[in-house]
This record gives structure tokens, sequence and C-alpha cells, in this order.
């Protein structure tokens, strides 16, 4: 749901050494308002030295889509007055904000192209904030969450109720609106695996 359009909102995250190869991923979502007007997540073609680093080539993986959000926004007549990357990683922010200036001899080794970022901060097209894990929305797309965190976080990217029900929604839900051949879900306790009984088709 769109709440404002002079402020564009990113999360940006990535997860060192998570897939084979020790190669990370990123997760990404845009938000106007409430829910996710955008998001993906990717997997990294190279590897990072450290989480930092990842969260750096992260940043890299989303700038083309942060910055198209912005020009997309702005061509359809609208003063984007807020560009703002949201980032959990204290010193990710300072190298996005630095560049070079922040680097030492732990990542000094850095691509310069994972510097782009610090372009667009300069050019006034994009602010970095530091953002804290309980904030980070898109947390739904790149860890196991469970219980309450899930909830949170699934309704910020889906603005859905915190306590949304699937059972209840699909049992309010007319049977011609549910997907043919799919089945009921019908849980006989919480507890319990649930099992699945099948409509006959059309």
């Amino acid at each position: 749901m769109v709440d404002y359009l002079h402020t564009l909102c990113w999360w940006v995250d990535a997860l060192y050494g998570i897939h084979w190869g020790s190669k990370g991923h990123t997760g990404m979502m845009m938000s106007l308002g409430r829910g996710a007007a955008m998001s993906f997540l990717h997997r990294h073609k190279l590897n990072a030295r450290s989480s930092t680093e990842a969260e750096l080539i992260g940043i890299g993986d989303a700038l083309p889509y942060i910055m198209w959000g912005l020009y997309f926004i702005e061509a359809q007549g609208y003063e984007v007055t807020h560009n703002i990357l949201y980032q959990d990683n204290k010193s990710t922010v300072l190298l996005a904000k630095n560049g070079r200036w922040s680097s030492l001899k732990r990542t000094k080794h850095i691509n310069n192209r994972y510097f782009l970022v610090k372009d667009k901060i300069d050019r006034g097209e994009l602010e970095v904030q530091h953002c804290g894990t309980k904030d980070m929305w898109l947390d739904i797309l790149t860890k196991p969450l469970q219980g309450r965190a899930y909830s949170e976080m699934r309704s910020n990217l889906m603005n859905c109720p915190v306590d949304y029900d699937d059972d209840a929604e699909r049992q309010a839900m007319h049977p011609d609106l549910l997907p043919k051949g799919a089945g009921t879900m019908i849980p006989r306790n919480r507890l319990e695996t649930p099992r699945f009984s099948r409509r006959p088709f059309n």
C-alpha cells in the first residue's frame, strides 16, 4: 500500500557464506509505506572474505534496482526528497558513505566497483542509514525466522495483520477462489502435522 511517493525506503541485507562454495546471497525490499512494492533474493556471483564485504556486495547487487526505482518515480512527475537504504552492518554503512577513507587492512582488497554507492550518496541520490536487526524487514527473506518474529516480518513484507491466520482466511474464502485441486487444509491439532482433503474437480 502506498502512503507516500516522496520517500523511497529500501532494506538490503546479505548473508555471508551461506551457499555451497561459500558464496552468500542478498535480499532486497522496497516500500512506499506498507508492504513491499519490490523485493528480490539473489545469490552472490563471487565469494566475500567477511560479512562486511558481503553486505557491500549486496548493496552493489541492489543498487541498479534502487536507482531504477528513484528514476521511475521521478519520471512519473513526483519529487523524491528521500531515497533511503537501510543497512544493519555499521561497518558497511561507513564504507558506503566514506569509500576508501573508511577502508583499512581488512577491507582494502574490496573491488572499487562496490564503492559506486558512495558516488550516488555524494550526488544526493541516495541516503544510507543504519537499521537495527529487529527492524530489518526483509530478514524474512534471508533468515529462517519463527514465531512472533516471523509474524511481524511477514506483516511488514505483505501488509497483512501480524496475527494473520492462513487457515482462517482459507475457510472464509469462497471455494471457487481457491486453487483448483490444491485441496483444503484441515489441521486436526496445531501440534500435529496437517492432513489434506481433496475437493473433486469441477
